[in-house]
């Protein structure tokens, strides 16, 4: 969905919208990016933004509540009446046997909720999990400045750096998700190149 809104509505049973089936990604990790918004802020819908596939023949199912919480001892983001991004990320998928998997938006009960520019990504990283690359390439460019060759290979061949190597390819970088927008955008930019895995996925203000 980009482009144009939809309005997923219910008066009680569950409502359900449901994208195409698409790959699995291979890298174990997939972020769901969306733009919502409601009618009247008090009149909170009971939201799931949600994947499913199917797993050696069995149901897959994860998901984030928004609006309103499930329990009254469960959290959820409420949404405004003005548009504002959420955002759920699963960081361990199967990394094989996944198939048929889908974006879900479950509506569980009575409720109306807007939905916009859906965006899924493959391979994108948190603001705190950039921070710790930043600073893990940081600590490795010292040692190589240094010339602790030792200390700076072992920094290398740690997993992150490993996973990066072998997710991240020159011609792509990984990304995260938009967040300074008051609305959804008609459309996006293309990313810049950057050479070097660690610049094609550090953003501008963690860049060295």
């Amino acid at each position: 969905l980009s482009g144009q809104s939809v309005r997923l509505s219910s008066n009680g049973p569950v409502a359900c919208l449901v994208s195409r089936p698409f790959a699995a990604p291979t890298t174990g990790r997939l972020t769901v990016s969306v733009w919502l918004r409601v009618a009247d802020a008090a009149r909170q819908p009971p939201l799931r933004l949600a994947l499913e596939g199917k797993i050696q023949g069995r149901d897959y199912y994860r998901f984030g509540p928004v609006g309103l919480p499930p329990a009254p001892s469960q959290h959820a983001d409420p949404i405004s009446t003005e548009w504002g991004q959420y955002v759920v990320q699963i960081d361990d998928l199967p990394l094989e046997g996944m198939t048929a998997m889908r974006v879900r938006f479950d509506l569980m009960g009575p409720g109306e909720v807007w939905i916009d520019d859906v965006q899924v990504y493959s391979l994108a990283f948190n603001r705190t999990e950039m921070v710790e690359l930043s600073k893990l390439i940081a600590l490795a460019d010292v040692k190589l400045k240094q010339r602790e060759i030792g200390d700076c290979l072992h920094l290398l061949e740690g997993y992150w750096p490993r996973f990066l190597e072998e997710n991240v390819p020159l011609t792509a970088g990984a990304t995260q998700p938009e967040t300074a927008r008051a609305k959804p955008p008609e459309s996006r930019p293309k990313p810049s190149e950057r050479t070097g895995w660690y610049n094609r996925l550090l953003p501008d203000a963690l860049r060295f």
